[in-house]
Formats: C-alpha cells, sequence, structure tokens
C-alpha cells in the first residue's frame, strides 16, 4: 500500500460507527486467527518430514524456476522444520548445494526424482556426513 492508501483507509476506519468499529476489529481478528493457523499447520507438515524430505523441499521451495538459491529463504524453512539439532543449517544448506551441483554435473539426463534409490541413497549419506561433523 502507498502512504496515500493507507490515508484513505485511515480516513475510512476513523469515520466507522462503534458498531462497525467492533465488526471490523472482529473480521480483523480473524484473518490474523487465520493465518497463524495456516503457519502452525505449515511448520506442523515440515516437522512432520524427515530430514532429507526436509532439505530437498526447501531447496526447491527456494529455486522455484531461477538458478540462484535464496539462501536465506533456505535457511528460515529448515530452522522451520527443526534444524536447530545437532547439524547446523549452514551445512545442511550446503550440503545439498554441493549435492544440486554434483547432480547438476552427471550430464543433460533430467535430475532424479525424489523417489530415486540412487539420488535417496547419496542424500542420505550427505545427511549422515553432517552430522558426524555436528558438535
Amino acid at each position: 500500500m502507498t502512504e496515500s492508501d493507507i490515508d484513505a483507509l485511515a480516513s475510512q476506519v476513523a469515520a466507522l460507527t462503534p458498531e462497525e468499529t467492533q465488526a471490523l476489529e472482529r473480521t480483523v481478528a480473524g484473518l490474523r486467527a487465520e493465518r497463524a493457523r495456516v503457519e502452525e499447520e505449515r511448520i506442523a507438515w515440515l516437522r512432520a518430514l524427515t530430514d532429507e524430505e526436509a532439505v530437498d523441499h526447501a531447496l526447491v521451495k527456494a529455486s522455484g524456476d531461477e538458478v540462484q538459491l535464496d539462501e536465506t529463504e533456505v535457511l528460515a524453512t529448515l530452522k522451520d522444520a527443526g534444524f536447530v539439532r545437532g547439524v547446523t543449517l549452514e551445512g545442511a544448506y550446503r550440503a545439498g548445494y554441493v549435492r544440486g551441483g554434483y547432480d547438476a554435473s552427471r550430464g543433460s539426463r533430467d535430475i532424479s526424482e525424489e523417489d530415486d534409490d540412487d539420488y535417496l541413497m547419496l542424500r542420505h549419506r550427505d545427511l549422515t556426513l553432517l552430522a558426524r561433523k555436528s558438535p
């Protein structure tokens, strides 16, 4: 919203009757509660994933159609998924980044599917090595 949009909205809110003000407050409270519920469900879903699934999801979500990953978004998703245990967020991100480079260097064939046995074995290996390096 622009500053003039905010000014116009503020003028409308200031002109509300007491009943309209209460209705507005109930509506805003409901919208905020719904937003909070959706966020809680998203975090619960992320935390129900395996470590490998959470890393894969974070990398796919942050990359989209872009070649360059948004490291901040990857780390935020991993944190929401519960990666605040022995393996550092940066380490998990870097493991996925290195594995992605390896996958891309294997030729022009499609990148492995999530259920590809070789891909899953290599991702599990990455996370196992990361866990050994953690404090």
